[in-house]
């Protein structure tokens, strides 16, 4: 089953765990996807969309999708913790995390689903933020039309 996310999504996976990375990695084989692999919140980069485990080394719980945010403004966050309960869940997308999943009870149709929803999510985010832009130009067309 292929996976029909996107053609050339770039996915970064920021997991501090060699084996969960793999199988995160595993699980995306045959995507049309390029995955990126960090140990800890890189400073830059160009993604589409960022998985990222709740229990860094360096960072934990919301913290970590407080550090993504920084690095990573506008690029969507799907968490993957090992534990997650409705308190936990509702934090991570009130903190700007775009979907959860958790790892070792979640297949490859699971984490597929996340990042489809987490990138369809800002994609309406950034259509909405693009129409308030055209009508606030519009506006102002109109402004400076009406004045002498």
């Amino acid at each position: 089953m292929g996976c029909q996310v996107t053609d050339e999504l770039r996915i970064l996976v920021i997991e501090d765990s060699r084996v969960d990375a793999v199988i995160i990695t595993e699980l995306l084989k045959g995507c049309p996807a390029t995955v990126t692999v960090s140990d800890s919140v890189p400073k830059c980069g160009s993604y589409h969309v960022i998985l990222a485990d709740l229990g860094l080394e360096k960072t934990d719980g919301v913290d970590t999708i407080d550090a993504v945010r920084r690095a990573f403004p506008v690029t969507p966050i799907v968490v993957m913790t090992s534990n997650l309960s409705t308190v936990l869940h509702k934090k991570c997308i009130e903190s700007g995390a775009s979907a959860v999943f958790v790892k070792g009870r979640s297949d490859r149709k699971t984490i597929i689903k996340a990042i489809r929803e987490a990138v369809h999510v800002e994609s309406e985010k950034l259509d909405t933020v693009c129409t308030l832009l055209s009508r606030a130009a519009e506006l102002l067309e109109e402004v400076n039309a009406s004045t002498p």
